[in-house]
C-alpha cells in the first residue's frame, strides 16, 4: 500500500499536470481552474471519485433507513471503490480479517465497553496497521 503522502502526490498530479500544461501564466490559478469546462471536469478521476462516493454516501442512507440488504450491499461496493485507491493488496485484507476476527472474540468477552470506546478501539487498530503497512512498503521500496 503507498503511504498517504504518495497518495496524495498522485492525486494532486493527476489534477494538476495535465491543467497546468495549459496554463499560460497571464491569469491566476483559481480564475483558470473556474474556467474549465464541465466537460473537461468529468474526465478527472478525482471527479468521478468524488461524485462516486457523494452518490453511494447518499444512497446508504437512504437504504438504512428502509432497506438494510441494500445498504450492505451498497458499503461493500464503497470498500471496493475504496480498496482500488488505497491499493489494499490480498496480503492485507487477509491480515484485515485476521484483527477483526481477533477482536470479534475479544468484545464477545467484554461487553462492558461502550460504543465510543469501542470505536476508538477499532481506530487505533487501523492507525497502527497503516503505519505497518506503509513501513513495510517504504522498505521493500528501498530495496
Amino acid at each position: 500500500m503507498k503511504t498517504t503522502e504518495e497518495l496524495t502526490r498522485d492525486i494532486i498530479a493527476s489534477i494538476l499536470v495535465p491543467l497546468i500544461k495549459d496554463f499560460d501564466g497571464t491569469q491566476g490559478m483559481e480564475a483558470y481552474v473556474n474556467k474549465i469546462p464541465h466537460e473537461t471536469l468529468e474526465t478527472l478521476s478525482m471527479y468521478r471519485f468524488i461524485d462516486f462516493v457523494k452518490e453511494n454516501i447518499i444512497a446508504i442512507r437512504i437504504a438504512f433507513r428502509c432497506d438494510r440488504a441494500v445498504a450492505w450491499e451498497l458499503l461493500g461496493r464503497l470498500f471496493v471503490e475504496l480498496d482500488t485507491i488505497t491499493e489494499l493488496g490480498k496480503r492485507c485484507k487477509k491480515k484485515i480479517e485476521v484483527l477483526g476476527e481477533n477482536l470479534k472474540c475479544q468484545n464477545k468477552l467484554s461487553h462492558d465497553k461502550d460504543l465510543d470506546d469501542r470505536i476508538e478501539e477499532i481506530l487505533d487498530i487501523a492507525r497502527h496497521f497503516k503505519v505497518d503497512i506503509e513501513t513495510g512498503y517504504m522498505e521493500k521500496k528501498r530495496e
